[in-house]
């Protein structure tokens, strides 16, 4: 009796251990709730509640993933953003919203080869689909601060003077010059 009783609160802890993880989720505290249900997995001899702990496990796969991918994209920091979000949809993940976070980081950490790839592989994959509007827009202002950021590494000062000193006439060099500042 003694056994059974003893067998008994052991099983009860396993629950509660369980339960406190269902509460840790609806709570929206991911780590904590996969601690709690990896150790009910782990350790419990009670076959269903292993599976029910296995399968809250991976439910919350996924989910940690784009916790994680949110936070370091509200943190501004787009590499590891995109980082988590790969993963979440490694994962299994499938959520559209998702899907901008991704193109988003890509574009927020100046990596306009990933932001290309992206839209590249959306007609590919998807039986053609063209990629919408709003991604065209961020692929088109990686893009245009892509060329920015090379024009910037040249010296437009000594190509102002340049192409000011190759005109005959004063007039000639200022307007050429004109041009040279609007470019900029």
């Amino acid at each position: 009796l003694r056994g059974q009783l003893a067998e008994a609160r052991r099983q009860q802890r396993w629950v509660d251990r369980y339960n406190e993880g269902v509460r840790a989720q609806n709570a929206n505290e991911l780590e904590k709730a996969r601690a709690a249900f990896v150790v009910v997995r782990d350790s419990t001899g009670d076959e269903p509640l292993r599976a029910k702990a296995a399968a809250r496990i991976a439910e919350l796969a996924g989910m940690l993933e784009f916790q994680r991918g949110m936070q370091a994209y509200q943190k501004k920091d787009y590499a590891r953003s995109a980082q988590w979000t790969q993963r979440y949809f490694k994962e299994g993940g499938n959520d559209p919203a998702m899907r901008t976070v991704l193109l988003q980081s890509y574009y927020l950490g100046n990596d306009c080869t990933n932001v290309n790839k992206m839209l590249a592989s959306v007609a590919e994959g998807n039986g053609g689909r063209r990629p919408a509007e709003e991604e065209l827009q961020i692929l088109a202002n990686c893009l245009r601060d892509h060329v920015r950021a090379r024009r910037e590494h040249v010296d437009l000062e000594s190509v102002e003077d340049t192409v000011a000193s190759d005109w005959a006439t004063p007039e000639e060099a200022h307007a050429s010059a004109q041009l040279v500042r609007r470019v900029r």
